[in-house]
């Protein structure tokens, strides 16, 4: 009886129609902002120890693998 008169209600089928269609990009858009700070951070960070590395004698194919295992 309770779950009818939800259905029957209006206002919470306009509520929930719209929440439903923005829900899915919404969470694209946050998960795509996340990655590309998480790829920024990544790339000062690298940047400083693919130098360190590099003076310690690791050659590029060698850098090429840690990159790409990581």
């Amino acid at each position: 009886a309770d779950l009818e008169t939800l259905r029957l209600d209006p206002l919470v089928t306009a509520g929930w129609r719209p929440m439903v269609l923005l829900s899915p990009p919404v969470a694209v858009l946050v998960s795509a902002l996340g990655y590309l700070a998480y790829l920024l951070l990544l790339s000062r960070r690298s940047g400083r120890e693919m130098g360190t590395l590099r003076t310690t004698g690791v050659s590029r194919g060698q850098l090429m693998g840690l990159l790409t295992f990581e």
